[in-house]
């Protein structure tokens, strides 16, 4: 259910961040669904083209590509 609580790694070994994942549609979410991650804190150099990666409780639910 989103808004979610989450923590979100942005680099291959970055540090994993606290942040809340939000829909970016009508909430129906789909295979090419868009997401908007608001960190607790600024990040560092994320880019375009990079990979997100979303865990909670330690458990990887997915991740996507940075726009």
């Amino acid at each position: 259910v989103l808004p979610l609580e989450c923590k979100v790694r942005i680099r291959h070994r970055g540090e994993l961040a606290k942040a809340v994942l939000k829909s970016r549609s009508n909430g129906s979410l789909t295979l090419n669904s868009e997401f908007l991650i608001l960190f607790e804190m600024p990040q560092r150099a994320a880019t375009p083209g990079q990979m997100a990666a979303i865990y909670v409780g330690g458990e990887c639910l997915g991740g996507g590509i940075i726009l």
